[in-house]
């Protein structure tokens, strides 16, 4: 993030759903991915779920807890298509997944999900496919148990280090440019519409 931006950032309140959406989710707001995590302050739900209403982003509750919620926000005919690669479905198997569907695998994930927030072990290491990584990380995070990557970024890369930096250099670009957006006065919903009418094509 550069100076500037940084600067700016410093003068938001950091509690607002829509700073966090900003933070958290500008490349899936801005098209160039197909999910993200979220996670707000748990009397934020309902607010989340206004904001996101008729906009085309889904979300789905991870887990709830006294005070966050983590949900996964996605747009569906992206994430669908994503996991119903024959390699990713493959890859789901071998991890225990029965139900491919999208909510199968959406539920099962939660479950999951739940279980190593719980028990703090177990961590579902196929987060990676729900969040749209290319498949050469996602199963070297798998192998190597998260260590020995080459690069670390969005995510932990273990193939084609120029290429990801160039995918992190664009979801940087995304998060700066709505940053700039929102603190200028223009709402979420707007934004998130904007991007929405321009059909920008995307990119994992």
């Amino acid at each position: 993030m550069c100076q500037e931006v940084f600067k700016i950032v410093q003068t938001m309140d950091l509690s607002q759903v829509e700073t966090k959406l900003v933070l958290q989710c500008a490349p899936l707001i801005k098209g160039i991915k197909m999910s993200n995590l979220l996670i707000v302050s748990s009397k934020d739900e309902d607010a989340v779920r206004i904001i996101l209403k008729k906009t085309g982003i889904l979300h789905y509750r991870l887990l709830r807890q006294d005070e966050k919620t983590t949900f996964l926000l996605f747009r569906k005919m992206q994430l669908a298509t994503h996991l119903n690669d024959p390699e990713v479905q493959r890859i789901l198997k071998a991890n225990g997944y029965h139900d491919l569907s999208l909510g199968g695998i959406l539920r099962t994930f939660q479950y999951r999900y739940q279980t190593y927030m719980d028990q703090g072990e177990g961590f579902p290491h196929e987060m990676g496919l729900l969040l749209g990584y290319p498949l050469e990380d996602v199963l070297g995070f798998i192998e190597h148990k998260g260590n020995n990557y080459l690069y670390s970024g969005y995510w932990k890369v273990y193939a084609d280090v120029a290429s990801k930096r160039k995918i992190f250099d664009a979801y940087e670009e995304a998060k700066e440019e709505l940053i700039v957006l929102l603190a200028n006065g223009h709402g979420i919903r707007p934004i998130i519409q904007l991007y929405r009418e321009q059909s920008i094509p995307f990119a994992s």
